[in-house]
């Protein structure tokens, strides 16, 4: 299958591929005026793309909810265009995302949700990057 990151299969119908890929993430939810001391609830992401995530959660979470969601890639700046420095390829870089809930399934009731959300609001340099490392590891 190719690494072309538009329409890999027709039984995807996704725009970009995802990979299996288990990361810790932190999310709040977005709601205006914005706190500053917002609590951030840990997750672990359970597949990644360049336009969303799919994350277990202990916390129920609305659809149509807007979260604010961060997360480490290993070797992120490895992935970015521009000039790097060596000890930047080996550490983890913090990605920020303003996503909103799209599903919400109930895996354990009341105590477990797989949740999957689409990206609203990423810079273009970070979803290339997103997209470069995803195809690395395909």
């Amino acid at each position: 299958m190719p690494k072309d990151n538009k329409n890999i299969s027709d039984k995807n119908r996704r725009n970009y591929v995802r990979l299996d890929a288990n990361y810790n993430i932190k999310f709040s939810e977005l709601s205006f005026p914005v706190e500053q001391d917002t609590h951030q609830i840990t997750a672990i992401s359970k597949d990644l793309s360049g336009s969303g995530l799919l994350f277990d959660s202990d916390i129920f979470v609305e659809i149509g909810t807007t979260l604010k969601i961060n997360f480490n890639i290993p070797s992120f700046h490895k992935h970015k265009q521009g000039f790097l420095s060596p000890d930047w390829t080996s550490t983890p870089e913090k990605c920020t995302v303003i996503a909103e809930v799209v599903r919400i399934k109930t895996v354990v009731m009341e105590r477990q949700y797989e949740v999957a959300v689409k990206f609203v609001d990423i810079y273009s340099g970070d979803q290339e990057a997103l997209v470069n490392f995803i195809n690395s590891k395909l």
